[in-house]
This record gives structure tokens, C-alpha cells and sequence, in this order.
């Protein structure tokens, strides 16, 4: 719990200065993310097309989808992702990050946030991604599940509390593409 709790603090603390989000009517409002979660690192790893160590970049842009729940509109948010290294599948030097948010953002430890994430601070990342379909965008498996943050003073991984796998905590990045390699057999 105290590492979700700080991770939401980090993302609480920055977001002045990391979402500088405005409306548009755009497609991205209509795309459809996949928010379903698995049940083992196994199924995690088997979903991913796509596994890539990378961090957040430049501007964060906010697409208002239709749907309206009693908290707030949901919304589709839109990130770049510099990728720093590929750990599985093929990948080019950015990727369009698809997140889906509410306005106004939930706090923590508002349940919500696990539906509804909304961007991501500018740190690294271990992310295991799936392809939004018919797109270029990609969404991350199973919302926070699919979700490593990086300590930039140990480049050791976090598994967020109740969301990440513990077999993917603590890892070096070489470390998590191992298990990867692991799981894949």
C-alpha cells in the first residue's frame, strides 16, 4: 500500500507541471481501452505485444469521450512514451500512450483510480502494453497492472500494491526482461 500510495503522491505532487491536458474533439475520444485485468504474471506477459522500458514526454492531451458517469466525464487521455529499451516485441522511438481519465481526476485513495488513471508522471516506466485495435495507439494491460515504475537511484523496479506482480518487484531492467524470457516458456 505505501508504494501505491506514494506513487499516486508523485503523480498528485507533479501534476501541475505533467498535465498540461486540454479538451479536443478528436477519434481518440472514441477509442475503446481495454481496462480488464488478469490473474498471473503469466497471462500478463502472454497479453503484452509489446514490453518496453520508457518514460513519459512533452505535452498530455485530453479527448472527452461521450461517456459520463456520476463522477465526472470519462476521458481519454493521450501521452507519448519515449522508448528508452524494448524488452519484447518490436517498437518504435515513441509510442502513443492511451489512458483513460475522469475530469475532475479522482483522489487517492479514491477506488476509481483503478479504473481511471489518467496520465502518468515523467518518470520511467516499465510498461506492458497492448495495441488499441485499428490504431497506432497502444493501452496498458491491465491498467495498473501492466505498470512498473522505475527508481531512478536504484533502477530497481516497484510492483504497485494489490496491482503489480511481486515476481516483477525489484528487478533490474535486464532483470525484468529475464523473467519475461521466463514466463514466455
Amino acid at each position: 500500500m505505501k508504494t501505491l500510495i506514494q506513487f499516486f503522491m508523485v503523480i498528485v505532487l507533479l501534476g501541475g507541471f505533467v498535465i498540461p491536458a486540454k479538451a479536443e474533439k478528436n477519434p481518440v475520444s472514441d477509442l475503446k481501452v481495454d481496462i480488464s485485468r488478469v490473474t498471473t504474471d503469466r497471462d500478463l506477459v502472454k497479453r503484452a505485444t509489446l514490453v518496453v522500458h520508457g518514460t513519459p514526454r512533452g505535452e498530455v492531451r485530453a479527448f472527452p469521450k461521450r461517456q459520463i458517469i456520476p463522477q465526472g466525464r470519462v476521458v481519454n487521455y493521450l501521452q507519448a512514451i519515449r522508448v528508452n529499451s524494448v524488452l519484447k516485441g518490436k517498437a518504435p522511438n515513441t509510442i502513443q500512450l492511451v489512458q483513460q481519465g475522469l475530469v475532475p481526476e479522482p483522489k487517492v485513495p479514491d477506488p476509481l483510480i483503478k479504473n481511471y488513471p489518467g496520465p502518468l508522471a515523467e518518470q520511467d516506466y516499465i510498461f506492458f502494453l497492448q495495441p488499441i485495435a485499428n490504431t497506432n495507439f497502444y493501452s496498458i494491460v491491465g491498467v495498473w497492472q501492466g505498470l512498473y515504475p522505475v527508481n531512478p537511484l536504484t533502477n530497481k523496479t516497484s510492483a504497485l500494491e494489490r496491482e503489480g506482480f511481486s515476481s516483477f518487484e525489484g528487478l533490474s531492467i535486464e532483470g525484468v526482461k529475464k523473467r519475461i524470457q521466463e514466463l514466455r516458456t
